[in-house]
């Protein structure tokens, strides 16, 4: 006599990526259960459409999908684990031989068995065309079971809270992980209210209804009726809960690291806030230094300006003190000839003659513009000089 087994276990988020490594054996070794046979692994497979999505995204996007008035508490449960099995017996059960399939591929194998002899060529599903050297199981029913199982728990609890349906063939016992999204029907988070001590032990009940008695399975008994509960076998009891126990210890791991990242987190944000008020304040500094440069940079070309101002100033006053110069050394040159020649003049009789040589050079200067312009004023200037020497003479004579 064999018992359906379906048992349910929450989960944290600290959990959930131990649980994925478990289910979809990302590691190729386990510590604490060592009835897995990882060769086998490769047969493993989940029936739920989205088996290729993160657990942790898929279950992050469907906390987004629900409309939450509040956020959800670090130690909230985010995912819980349905866990469907039975005995051996019951799986092997499940392989026995179909009669009319036997038949049919007993028939066929006799029809061909004879060519196969002479030719020479082995007896393969090949050469057949499609006729195995095995004959025919129902291996496929332990499918079917695990695909009528995911069928109940996901109308259950809502297949759009569904995150993976895992069936694990590499151990002892088939079993399937079933994982979801503990929603209640008014769209909240709350396991407490979907997981309730009432509802799980009519979930023994209706999953005996719909999926169990179709089996063959008899439906478990409850804690507290005194019978005695033998679901499975003691090995792979043993290995159920070893990978319990694997899962809690990935999981109590994960928590830890969570929360020494989130001690991480905490600090480097005080860091953040210490490094956003130092750029802040160097903003400002640069602000003000960028103010203080535009400034600077205008005195300077102010400054720049003043300054070739005055160094033109400073030429012309060059200019002017050259030709200065240059006269004095002329003056000097002349006061010199003058001494030279009169030795005993006075100063004041130099003074005399430099002033008349002065004169006379204007004189020159004019003469010279008179004859560029007015080339017949000597001979006016000749002739009103004659005129004037007649009214003198006239003069003389009355």
């Amino acid at each position: 006599m064999s018992y359906a087994v379906v048992r349910v276990q929450k989960m944290t988020r600290g959990a959930i990526k131990g649980i994925e490594i478990h289910d979809r054996r990302e590691k190729d070794h386990s510590l604490t259960n060592p009835d897995i046979d990882f060769s086998k692994s490769g047969e493993n497979y989940d029936l739920c459409p989205a088996q290729n999505e993160s657990f942790s995204e898929a279950v992050q996007r469907r906390i987004e999908q629900l409309d939450l008035k509040r956020a959800v508490r670090k130690d909230a449960v985010l995912m819980a684990q349905v866990i469907v099995t039975s005995d051996g017996a019951f799986f092997n059960g499940l392989k026995d031989v179909d009669e009319d399939a036997y038949n049919a591929w007993a028939e066929r194998r006799a029809s061909c068995s004879h060519e196969a002899y002479i030719s020479g060529v082995p007896f393969t599903e090949d050469y057949i065309g499609g006729l195995s050297d095995s004959p025919p199981m129902q291996a496929d029913r332990s499918r079917q079971f695990f695909q009528d199982a995911y069928d109940f728990l996901a109308e259950r609890y809502g297949r759009e809270n569904v995150i993976s349906a895992t069936v694990h063939l590499d151990e002892a016992t088939p079993h399937m992980h079933f994982n979801f999204v503990p929603v209640t029907p008014d769209g909240r988070l709350s396991a407490k209210d979907v997981l309730t001590k009432q509802s799980l032990t009519e979930q023994q009940t209706a999953f005996h209804e719909a999926v169990g008695a179709k089996y063959g399975l008899q439906r478990g008994e409850p804690k507290g009726s005194g019978k005695r509960r033998q679901h499975m076998e003691t090995a792979e009891y043993k290995a159920y809960a070893a990978e319990l126990a694997e899962a809690r210890q990935r999981a109590e791991t994960a928590q830890r690291a969570t929360q020494a990242l989130d001690s991480r987190v905490h600090v480097l944000q005080g860091d953040v806030k210490a490094l956003e008020g130092q750029r802040e304040r160097l903003s400002a500094d640069l602000a003000e230094t960028s103010q203080r440069a535009g400034e600077a940079h205008l005195r300077a070309a102010q400054e720049q300006g003043a300054v070739k101002a005055l160094e033109s100033r400073r030429d012309a006053l060059r200019d002017e003190v050259g030709g200065l110069q240059r006269e004095v050394a002329v003056l000097e040159q002349n006061r010199d000839k003058l001494l030279a020649q009169s030795p005993g003049w006075s100063l004041a009789e130099v003074k005399k003659q430099v002033e008349i040589d002065r004169k006379l050079s204007r004189l020159e200067q004019l003469e010279r513009f008179l004859d560029a312009h007015f080339p017949r004023w000597r001979d006016l200037f000749q002739t009103f000089q004659r005129q004037q020497g007649k009214s003198r003479d006239t003069g003389r004579d009355r």
